[in-house]
């Protein structure tokens, strides 16, 4: 039976619909992919990103030296520089820019440990999951292969996914560094931190987009069924899944987000189990969630936000008043599963 014979689809239509009615340079290029826009509109959209407040106020704030943050220390700097440059990126600004170029070229010099995978401070002792996986996906979204390559091939080799104290990778991956054995809860061995499955999930897929790696194939399907398992939100033993917060902020992560650090949210999590074509039942309490939030006009909401420092306030969060970065997320994950089904009847 197919997923839309049994769920309540948000009203995907409408919410396309508010979109095209939301004139916002900021997300002009985001939304101009999303309605399928001409060369010539996709490149109105990409002058009036650049000429915006938010970009404006960006480039600013770069050093000469391709950086953001405010720390006289260049490897302290290595993680705002991210920041923005992953922001950036998202908001459609990339490989065409030389200020981004400049960007990345930073955290190619800066930024990659020996074996060219990303770090936070530079060295070997930095690199972490989460990291390598958001490095990659972001030099992947602004046409740089040549950076993400190392990045899907240390994933590859050194990632676990780990369920039930069971490796579902055979063989064994190779350990990075003994201390990540319990290190941030033990995001590398002795446990899997799921987070950075997601961002290291959402890095294969970017690479798969333009690359045949049987490896990094079958490692995404993998990392996607551990999610499927858990129709995304569930444990076993059907309480909800933290995702970077405990206590009153355990499911924070439930609420749609932009823009998105080390975090994650339930959107970034639908989209890495999204493939076209391919009807999931297990996605069903995820898209259910998401028709209970959206509003009356067809948008969503920005209730959470994760801003990191140096990086510009986009938009103020707000339960009731539509907002253009979280409904274009939406609706490009919905695009997605729509592929196999009408979702808007």
């Amino acid at each position: 039976m197919a997923i839309e014979e049994r769920t309540t689809w948000p009203r995907l239509e409408a919410a396309r619909s508010w979109l095209s009615g939301h004139d916002d340079p900021r997300t002009a290029v985001v939304v101009a992919r999303l309605m399928a826009s001409g060369p010539d509109d996709l490149a109105a959209a990409r002058a009036r990103l650049t000429g915006s407040s938010v970009v404006r106020e960006a480039f600013a704030r770069q050093r000469p030296d391709g950086s953001w943050g405010e720390a006289e220390d260049a490897r302290s700097r290595i993680l705002p520089t991210l920041w923005m440059v992953k922001l950036l990126a998202e908001l459609g600004i990339d490989d065409g820019d030389d200020r981004w170029q400049a960007g990345v070229g930073f955290l190619a010099g800066r930024a990659h440990a020996s074996t060219g995978v990303f770090s936070s401070d530079g060295t070997d002792a930095g690199v972490l999951s989460c990291y390598v996986g958001i490095a990659g996906e972001t030099y992947l979204r602004g046409g740089r292969a040549d950076l993400a390559e190392p990045q899907v091939a240390w994933i590859v080799r050194h990632q676990e996914i780990r369920v039930g104290g069971g490796s579902r990778r055979q063989p064994t991956p190779v350990l990075w560094d003994e201390r990540l054995r319990m290190r941030y809860g033990g995001c590398m061995a002795s446990t899997t931190c799921l987070i950075g499955l997601v961002k290291t999930g959402h890095a294969l897929r970017r690479w798969l987009e333009r690359s045949a790696d049987e490896p990094a194939s079958e490692m995404l399907d993998a990392t996607r069924e551990v999610f499927l398992e858990r129709r995304l939100l569930y444990r076993g033993d059907g309480s909800l899944l933290s995702l970077g917060g405990s206590g009153a902020q355990a499911e924070r992560w439930l609420e749609p987000a932009f823009p998105l650090d080390w975090h994650t949210d339930l959107v970034e999590v639908l989209d890495l189990v999204a493939v076209p074509g391919v009807a999931d039942e297990r996605v069903r309490p995820a898209i259910e969630r998401l028709a209970a939030t959206q509003l009356a006009d067809g948008s969503w909401p920005l209730r959470v936000s994760y801003v990191p420092p140096d990086v510009p306030a986009l938009e103020r969060r707000s339960r009731q008043r539509g907002s253009t970065f979280v409904t274009s997320r939406i609706v490009g994950v919905l695009d997605r599963l729509a592929e196999h089904g009408d979702t808007d009847p």
